[in-house]
């Protein structure tokens, strides 16, 4: 499921909470979309409340390999900022596939 939706994309945003960091599955997901010279962004949402209004504990960023660009942040609803972090995790992933 995680490559069919990693199909025809330049960018994977990781959410980033108390466990993200330690799934296999976003591990795998991460690993695809570097193989793919995705552009990586991640945006820590340890501070939004779950149903019974508690927050969790931040989370460590996952980590990649050395070399490779993931900037995160803490979410904080700035939909121009998530766009233009978004179209800067493009740009990194166009020089990426341009460099081959």
């Amino acid at each position: 499921m995680i490559l069919s939706h990693l199909k025809d994309t330049t960018v994977t945003v990781v959410l980033i909470g108390t466990k993200t960091a330690n799934r296999p599955w976003v591990k795998y997901e991460i690993e695809q979309s570097i193989a793919r010279k995705n552009g990586l962004l991640g945006i820590y949402i340890h501070h939004l409340k779950d149903p019974d209004k508690r927050c969790s504990s931040r989370g460590v960023k996952p980590a990649v390999p050395k070399g490779v660009d993931f900037p995160a942040y803490d979410w904080d609803k700035d939909l121009d900022r998530f766009r233009k972090a978004i179209e800067a995790a493009g740009k990194r992933a166009d020089t990426l596939r341009a460099a081959k």
